[in-house]
């Protein structure tokens, strides 16, 4: 009889590359509120995006402060910031820390459109880079993106020492890859953020 574990490799596509929702974020814009559980279609956003996920990862993380809106999570690796108050780059950090995998893709909560065969084009376009970051619409996207967890000390250097603290600014310091999609390569709403409650509101009436 096969391990399970083996059993669990076997039905993903990806099981050399770890998952991460960055779910760590203060939300001010939105009131304090865990973006992570507003609902959709009847659906909370990480459960939209851990559906995809599934069926496509062995390991999933989930980044957060707020572990204990989480309990119901406890299937998945749940971490915290080791850096406070500094944004997202916090977030890449400890999804570095916490990935047991070379490679990690990472997309924020507050994306509750995850279009899989998106996710496994920009997988399936990366070489050696250590991170692969999707263009769209001339702009890029940090926060839907292939990262290497090799560059963990860099980005703790980075962090330590430099007073930039944008994504944008680490990616300049690294092997970055920046991946131009198409019209045809993405779906209605794939990177869709919603930051703030005007943007929810939106959507709805869209």
């Amino acid at each position: 009889m096969l391990h399970a574990w083996f059993l669990s490799n076997m039905s993903v596509l990806f099981p050399n590359i770890s998952a991460v929702v960055l779910a760590g974020g203060k939300n001010s814009r939105y009131g304090g509120k865990d973006k992570a559980f507003l609902k959709i279609e009847g659906e909370f956003f990480i459960d939209r995006i851990l559906k995809v996920y599934k069926s496509l990862f062995d390991e999933i993380i989930i980044i957060t402060n707020s572990a204990d809106s989480y309990k119901d999570y406890s299937n998945y690796k749940i971490n915290s910031d080791y850096f406070k108050d500094i944004g997202p780059l916090a977030g890449l950090h400890s999804a570095m820390k916490t990935a047991s995998n070379k490679k990690f893709f990472a997309i924020s909560c507050d994306s509750p459109f995850p279009n899989k065969k998106l996710i496994e084009d920009i997988i399936n376009s990366r070489d050696n880079y250590d991170a692969l970051i999707p263009i769209y619409n001339d702009r890029i996207e940090p926060l839907h993106a292939v990262y290497s967890t090799e560059k963990l000390e860099l980005l703790e250097d980075h962090i330590k020492n430099s007073k930039k603290r944008s994504i944008r600014s680490f990616l300049e310091k690294i092997n970055t890859k920046y991946y131009q999609l198409s019209e045809e390569e993405v779906s209605r709403n794939s990177f869709l953020n919603i930051n703030s409650q005007s943007d929810f509101e939106k959507y709805l009436i869209s």
